[in-house]
């Protein structure tokens, strides 16, 4: 074997465990930031270590998480489904994720999820918590539905509104 190669692969060895444990001290540092109260310096830090090794879900998640609690809603979105492309095993980041849609008052969105959830973890406490009050949301928002008038459109072929709802459906 080229002896450039072997010195490449050795060097990619080496440094592995450290950045490994870089990106745990940084997302360790992040915690304790935000635990303080230090908002931008844990975003920072979650970035940091984002930028160090974008394939570790934990730092995406974390970085998620302050996102979510400063109702960054979109941002917070993106993260977790990079946290979620990076370890889809995690059950827990689904939920987080069905949350964010619950915020954005996306029932159907954060139901998947925690369906999701549940195949990966059927006997998850917080995934059928989770799933009873997103079906209650939806119980609630197709009750309150069922019960507004509903306007009927103009007909566009005849230029006139049919005399109910299901007249002239082509």
């Amino acid at each position: 074997m080229n002896k450039f190669i072997v010195t490449v692969l050795l060097a990619v060895f080496l440094t592995a465990p450290v950045m490994a444990e870089d990106v745990d001290s940084l997302v360790e540092a992040g915690n304790k930031f935000w635990s303080e109260g230090k908002l931008e310096l844990a975003e920072s830090t979650f970035r940091e270590a984002i930028e160090l090794d974008p394939g570790a879900a934990l730092p995406h998640a974390r970085l998620a998480g302050l996102l979510l609690s400063q109702h960054r809603n979109d941002e917070a979105r993106i993260e977790y489904q990079n946290a979620i492309m990076n370890d889809p095993q995690d059950a827990g980041l689904f939920l987080a994720l069905a949350i964010v849609y619950l915020h954005e008052k996306s029932y159907s969105n954060a139901r998947a999820m925690v369906d999701i959830a549940l195949e990966l973890e059927p006997d998850s406490e917080n995934a059928l918590k989770l799933q009873q009050y997103v079906t209650s949301r939806v119980d609630t928002l197709e009750t309150t539905a069922s019960d507004v008038p509903v306007a009927i459109p103009q007909d566009a072929i005849h230029g006139s509104a049919p005399a109910s709802a299901t007249e002239n459906l082509h």
